[in-house]
């Protein structure tokens, strides 16, 4: 049939709501008149394997052979139904679900092609079928690899995280150890600090004792010294808050 020969048909309010067998009438009728499988999808909201289960179980029975230019109509409307079918694999959201249902529905292609003992069709379509099921395989393939592939970031996290905790053990252990350190150094430095005096007077009263003298040089240099401890004490107290 050519698109001059559709007609429109009249369709109940509650379609959606009849049984397969009464909507399947309607689906064989649009196609008698000429409508492609696509139409009939986007007219009764129904899906192409619906379709061609409608056409295969209550559809019309085969053209005779002899009418060949029925059947050349025939053979170009399934060549469209199968571009259209082929076209729709890249916009379909779920992609390995619309490739099985191209399957099926390339399935139902070749048995009508069977119908008309068109064997070299039926071979072009079968190589089709199978390029699209090793597409499937193929898919299903990389699905399963970036499972593995999550699951083995994930052990990596988990062995970073454990390395994480491990370091952040030895960290606290080095603070600790580096904060024992500063109290020892102020405690020592604190003694110094307490004795400093008591050393320089013991110091100059021996030199006095051999008649000698400390030198302001030596003296300068003691009291440069006293400071800088002061200084030390007075930074490890404000940093380490000593007391």
């Amino acid at each position: 049939m050519t698109q001059g020969d559709k007609s429109p048909i009249d369709l109940p309010e509650d379609f959606h709501l009849l049984p397969f067998e009464e909507k399947a009438k309607y689906i064989v009728e649009l196609r008698r008149r000429g409508y492609t499988y696509r139409e009939i999808a986007k007219m009764l909201h129904v899906s192409f394997r619906d379709i061609s289960m409608a056409i295969k179980t209550y559809g019309v029975k085969p053209v005779p052979h002899d009418e060949l230019e029925k059947l050349k109509e025939r053979v170009e409307d399934i060549d469209n139904n199968l571009a259209e079918a082929i076209e729709d694999v890249s916009k379909h959201e779920n992609r390995l679900e619309h490739l099985e249902e191209v399957v099926g529905a390339l399935a139902s292609i070749i048995k009508g092609y069977e119908d008309f003992g068109i064997r070299s069709r039926i071979d072009e379509l079968s190589v089709q079928m199978e390029a699209l099921k090793r597409e499937i395989k193929s898919l299903h393939t990389i699905s399963a690899r970036h499972s593995r592939e999550e699951a083995d970031l994930r052990e990596d996290l988990r062995r970073l995280s454990s390395r994480i905790d491990v370091l952040r053990g030895e960290l606290s252990r080095l603070r600790e150890a580096h904060s024992r350190y500063e109290r020892l150094v102020y405690e020592t430095l604190s003694l110094l600090r307490k004795y400093m005096d008591s050393v320089y007077e013991i110091l100059r009263a021996a030199m006095e004792h051999q008649g000698l003298k400390l030198s302001d040089t030596f003296s300068g240099r003691m009291t440069i010294l006293n400071a800088e401890i002061e200084d030390k004490i007075s930074e490890l107290s404000r940093r380490c808050k000593f007391s």
